[in-house]
């Protein structure tokens, strides 16, 4: 099994184009779109909500001190701080690692990836903000609960041209 894998993960903001989306019909059934302009994001009776995701890569190697996102019953993902081994639930728990560029448009949800050595599929990159230090890999955004959060960006190696996108 590969270390990484890619997870679409629903984030703050106003769905616009090219972006993805998830909607929720009335029975509950999830699907991902993207939006290809106004006639995306028409309205339909038979949607219970709509809401943007951005691909993520994330990990099961999971370790004390780790923070993760825990499928509860309903389905809905929360942050669980891990504590102990026993806090550990593979089945229920992953690590978000950081945001998948935009640019790697082969990547589906559900690839897996290696991260270390020659085989090497995934890489942090530098976006353009900058800060006192110079430029950082990080994107920084507030979360609903107004805390401040760093999310490192990955290019992804294109397995036709062996290029990092």
């Amino acid at each position: 099994m590969k270390k990484y894998f890619a997870k679409y993960l629903p984030v703050e903001g106003e769905i616009k184009d090219d972006d993805h989306f998830e909607e929720e019909d009335i029975t509950g059934k999830k699907y991902i779109l993207k939006n290809l302009g106004p006639l995306s994001l028409l309205p339909h009776d038979h949607l219970k909500r709509r809401q943007k995701v951005k691909l993520f890569l994330c990990s099961k190697d999971i370790e004390v001190g780790d923070i993760v996102k825990e499928q509860l019953l309903n389905g809905e993902l929360e942050d669980f701080t891990i504590h102990t081994l026993n806090d550990i639930d593979l089945d229920k728990q992953f690590k978000v690692i950081g945001e998948i560029t935009s640019d790697a448009i082969w990547v589906k949800e559900g690839d897996e990836f290696i991260a270390e050595g020659v085989e090497c599929e995934v890489f942090p990159i530098h976006t353009h903000n900058f800060d006192e230090e110079g430029p950082n890999s990080t994107i920084i955004y507030t979360d609903k609960e107004g805390n401040i959060v760093e999310t490192p960006i990955f290019l992804i190696k294109c397995p036709t041209c062996k290029r990092f996108h």
